[in-house]
């Protein structure tokens, strides 16, 4: 494959056109006003309805390309810094720019994918793939797969790349799924500074650093403490030009001001000692260097709603529900939260677990492992034995024995204290009269006297939750979607409000309502209390239009009685 490294005269000149074009005034020297712009020309360039997921080998790395022909797709700095001023998330490049540029076009049936995503041109009607927010475009002076001409042109355009991180399932002794490289990576110089040239790292081990996490040197923390020699011994991820963070993944400035991607917020680095695909050598290296790990926990649906799940395998526990250095194969499996660990039940303080011994056998906890970075809502807590184990909103989690498949939910409601881990703030109970439905749990934002969320909280665990038919009515004409108990309404039926960090999950989302505050929905309906229920047993608030809400679907009312 043959890379031009001389960019043509006329490409040159080309470019230099657009840039006094662009610099231009209003009016010549002369005076006289400037001869009014031609409209953008329509584009001709077919569209792409998939995602462009496909990628092609060049000599600088894996970069995206466009189906069909194989062309590199690249992004334009501009777009990221919106140059042309019209706001972020568009295109700036247009009009001969656009030419030199084709814009990578999607078509009304394309559907967004993962980190692709779909914009509107400035013509209104067009429409652009993007990654990572950056619109993509192919560059008219590549001919063949593989070329990568366009690369740096003006230190604005560069290749779009996958992620250089992927999860894998290596040897043994690795002991679970890791993060491991993707393709070619660009290599650390022999002093510790990043070299120009690239080494294939496909599959190779990652690693974080416990000294970046506790800032070691002293330079403040959120970058590397591994430079120079260290770097030599422990390779880091560098970021190529034009890489976008996304999610977990971010990127970290270096102290030779190159950048590294991070995971949570620490640092990512190769084992130099590491000869093949899967090796370990690192793991436990001065007891502060670990593997990188996913997170071993998910979002999944169950037969009671949206809840959270194991996601990878995790340390076991053994006999004396203590942590092992075996792993339990727990992906797909639900998760559970412990009233005694909220009740403080063990009287050794809130913040732990109060299940240990035989009662860790029966359920396990979702044991952390070392080099665990926890984010968002989710946290890590000690246990009695010295361990770490995953909490969500400071209430750790566990698995139960029981459960013999992925998705079996059969320690829900167990002894009245055990419930599905739920990302939004309720839990299912079922009784003779009412079946199953939903009532919350934890502490909620209340409502003030105006009908508004105030800035105290409650302990509203195991008190009833209501829907309301004016909402899937729209009854106050404004729209669907949205709440129509506001002000007096929101007195008598607080709504179950969602704090600044909570995340919709499946038929769980968040709603924005009219005094700004966020509210829970399920399937579509905001959730309420009722005032009138005085205890966590109550079901007062059932007539007329208001109606309990059950795990299953609610096209129907899950009960009713006479106003």
């Amino acid at each position: 494959m043959t890379v031009s490294t001389l960019r043509p005269l006329a490409l040159l000149a080309a470019g230099l056109s657009l840039v006094l074009t662009g610099c231009s005034s209003s009016s010549d020297d002369s005076g006289n006003s400037p001869p009014a712009e031609d409209p953008e020309p329509t584009l001709t360039n077919t569209p792409q309805v998939a995602a462009p997921g496909t990628t092609a080998a060049t000599t600088i790395g894996d970069v995206f390309s466009k189906a069909g022909d194989g062309l590199t797709l690249y992004t334009f700095e501009n777009d990221r810094n919106d140059t042309g001023g019209d706001g972020n998330g568009d295109s700036d490049c247009n009009d001969a720019c656009a030419t030199t540029w084709p814009p990578l076009l999607a078509d009304e049936t394309s559907v967004a994918e993962g980190f692709f995503t779909i914009i509107t041109r400035d013509d209104g009607t067009s429409l652009q793939w993007a990654f990572k927010g950056l619109p993509l475009y192919t560059f008219s002076g590549d001919s063949a797969s593989g070329d990568v001409n366009g690369e740096g042109s003006g230190d604005a355009w560069f290749v779009a790349r996958p992620n250089p991180y992927q999860q894998a399932a290596v040897d043994d002794t690795a002991k679970g799924i890791l993060f491991v490289g993707r393709g070619s990576v660009l290599n650390t110089d022999g002093t510790g500074g990043q070299a120009t040239e690239r080494l294939d790292r496909e599959g190779f081990t990652l690693y974080t650093f416990e000294n970046d996490r506790n800032d070691t040197d002293g330079d403040g923390a959120g970058d590397s403490d591994c430079n120079a020699g260290c770097a030599e011994v422990w390779p880091p991820l560098y970021a190529d030009a034009a890489a976008t963070d996304g999610g977990a993944f971010t990127i970290v400035d270096r102290d030779d001001g190159t950048r590294q991607w991070a995971l949570n917020g620490l640092p990512l680095y190769f084992y130099a000692p590491d000869q093949a695909p899967g090796e370990t050598r690192g793991e436990g290296a001065g007891d502060v260097w670990y593997v990188a790990r996913p997170a071993p926990i998910e979002a999944s649906d169950s037969s009671l709603g949206p809840i959270l799940s194991g996601a990878t395998s995790v340390p076991g526990v053994d006999a004396n529900g203590e942590k092992t250095f075996d792993r339990a194969e727990l992906a797909g499996f639900s998760l559970y939260v412990f009233d005694n660990d909220a009740n403080d039940s063990g009287l050794d303080g809130t913040g732990d677990s109060d299940c240990n011994g035989g009662c860790a056998v029966t359920w396990p906890p979702v044991f952390a492992d070392a080099g665990a970075t926890p984010g968002g809502n989710f946290s890590l807590v000690n246990r009695d034995d010295g361990s770490r184990q995953w909490a969500f909103k400071a209430e750790p989690l566990y698995f139960f024995a029981n459960d013999v498949a992925p998705g079996d939910v059969t320690g829900d409601e167990v002894g009245g204290v055990w419930h599905l881990a739920r990302t939004a703030p309720l839990q299912a109970v079922t009784d003779d009269s009412t079946g199953t439905i939903f009532e919350a749990r934890g502490m909620i934002y209340d409502v003030d006297d105006n009908g508004e969320r105030a800035e105290t909280l409650s302990d509203r665990t195991g008190f009833t939750l209501y829907r309301f038919d004016n909402d899937r009515n729209d009854a106050d004409g404004d729209g669907a979607g949205d709440s129509d108990c506001n002000g007096g309404c929101a007195v008598t039926w607080p709504p179950l409000y969602a704090g600044a960090s909570d995340k919709p999950q499946g038929d769980f989302a968040i709603i924005d309502r009219e005094d700004g505050s966020r509210q829970w929905t399920y399937q579509g309906d905001p959730l309420y209390f009722f005032s009138g229920d005085a205890t966590t047993t109550d079901v007062n608030g059932v007539y007329g239009t208001w109606f309990t809400v059950s795990p299953a679907a609610t096209e129907e009312p899950s009960q009713s009685s006479a106003f």
